[in-house]
C-alpha cells in the first residue's frame, strides 16, 4: 500500500521562524569568524612589525647600548639614572653622534642630538 498525501509532511510543516533562525545563526557564526580572523591578522601584523621586520632592519648595523631586558630595552637604564642627561651624553660620547637605543620589546630607535646639523 502506498501512503496517502496526508501521510507526508507538507511544506507548511516547518515553523514560520525557520528561515529567520537560520539567518540569525549564520550571521552569528560569520560575525564570530570575522572577529577571530581580524584578531589573528592584527596579531600577525604586530608580530611581524615587532620581531621579523626589526631583524632585517638596516638599523641593526648602527651601534648602540646593549639592552639588559628584552621587554624594557634601554628604558630602565634611563629611568634608574639620577641624571638622565648624563646617560644620554655618555651614550653619545661612546657611540658617536648617531646611535640606536632600544625601547619596549627591543624595538630600535635612532637617536641623534638636536643640534647635529650645526655640529657637522
Amino acid at each position: 500500500m502506498h501512503g496517502t498525501a496526508s501521510d507526508f509532511p507538507s511544506s507548511t510543516a516547518l515553523p514560520s521562524q525557520y528561515p529567520h533562525d537560520m539567518l540569525q545563526s549564520f550571521t552569528l557564526v560569520t560575525g564570530t569568524q570575522v572577529l577571530v580572523s581580524g584578531v589573528f591578522v592584527f596579531a600577525t601584523w604586530g608580530a611581524w612589525k615587532l620581531f621579523v621586520k626589526s631583524w632585517f632592519s638596516p638599523l641593526r648595523r648602527i651601534p648602540g647600548p646593549k639592552s639588559k631586558s628584552f621587554i624594557w630595552g634601554n628604558i630602565l637604564d634611563v629611568r634608574k639614572a639620577e641624571d638622565i642627561g648624563m646617560v644620554w651624553e655618555g651614550w653619545f660620547a661612546e657611540f658617536g653622534h648617531v646611535f640606536v637605543s632600544k625601547g619596549f620589546f627591543n624595538v630600535r630607535s635612532t637617536q641623534a642630538p638636536p643640534n647635529l646639523s650645526t655640529q657637522l
